[in-house]
């Protein structure tokens, strides 16, 4: 196969040498192959956005290069940690996945969890738009019965759990064993019940979440999973779910893709604007400037200017 792009598993944009952004995919429900057996009629899932896929992992960051790769790869700390579970580098990351192998994957780390990975391809700035007004989220008086609220109690629960909390309940079970005294501290340990941080997580299925098999700092990189969350939740919300790229071949797309979102976008004006007049004092802040600014761009357009 030759040279090829991919697409954005969002806007469906050709992506060739822009800024790129990788999600890693892990199956919801742990299974080695996303089966369509129970959606043929619709996907119909109470997980939004993680109806087939959850992430594994934060968006991994650079420019499309070719093959399904990207280059320029910023190196963060969720690259590090990436790096770390698998013990090889992101290059090789996502060189490899849906390529190796049972018998072609000696030398990763974890290949259980590597060889059920899928993973999606956004054009950077769409990415940034979803996450948009991450750094507003309240998280220190969010509403009752909210996703902010549980996520705040995600957050304090994970902030709290010890570090290396598996090999800290060892060593105190083998002191209990030897008949030692254990202090207050060591009994709390003991009794902690290491799924109850996840109780609240973002993440649908716990068990497979990246959030319990990789060591993330829940403080420094606070930021990461507040931004992940709100793509979730916007992904929800546009009743979108988590899918990988589909293979871009040889070809651009812009204009297509282009065309097609002016129709898309008066179609959703008109019906804004029957849902406008039954809203009322009710009608969401942001849709009377779409109106007023879709309306503008359209006289423009016939008159061609």
């Amino acid at each position: 196969m030759g040279s090829f792009h991919a697409t954005c598993a969002i806007s469906h944009m050709t992506l060739y040498r822009q800024r790129t952004s990788i999600q890693l995919l892990i199956p919801m429900y742990g299974d080695d192959d996303i089966s369509l057996a129970e959606h043929k009629n619709l996907i119909c899932s109470n997980e939004g956005a993680q109806a087939l896929y959850s992430p594994f992992g934060f968006p991994i960051h650079g420019r499309y290069y070719d093959y399904g790769r990207i280059d320029k790869i910023e190196r963060d700390k969720g690259v590090e940690d990436l790096e770390k579970f698998f013990g090889i580098r992101i290059e090789e990351i996502i060189a490899k996945i849906n390529r190796a192998k049972d018998g072609e994957i000696e030398g990763i780390k974890n290949g259980d969890t590597y060889l059920k990975l899928g993973m999606a391809f956004y054009r950077t700035e769409v990415l940034e738009h979803l996450q948009r007004g991450w750094d507003e989220v309240d998280l220190t008086n969010p509403d009752r019965y909210t996703s902010a609220q549980r996520l705040k109690k995600f957050l304090e629960a994970a902030q709290k759990e010890p570090a290396n909390l598996e090999e800290q309940r060892a060593a105190i079970m083998e002191k209990r064993k030897a008949k030692q005294q254990l202090t207050e501290d060591e009994l709390e340990i003991l009794f902690t019940n290491s799924d109850s941080k996840h109780q609240h997580s973002y993440i649908t299925f716990r068990s497979n979440s990246f959030l319990s098999k990789m060591d993330i700092d829940f403080t420094a990189q606070q930021s990461d999973i507040i931004k992940q969350w709100m793509f979730l939740r916007r992904m929800g919300e546009m009743d979108r779910i988590l899918m990988p790229s589909s293979y871009g071949g040889q070809d651009i797309n812009h204009a297509e893709i282009y065309l097609l979102n002016e129709v898309v976008q008066d179609l959703l004006v008109e019906d804004l604007e029957d849902y406008y007049d039954d809203w009322g004092e009710d009608a969401p802040d942001d849709v009377a400037p779409i109106l007023r600014s879709h309306g503008r761009g359209k006289k423009f357009r016939e008159l061609g200017i």
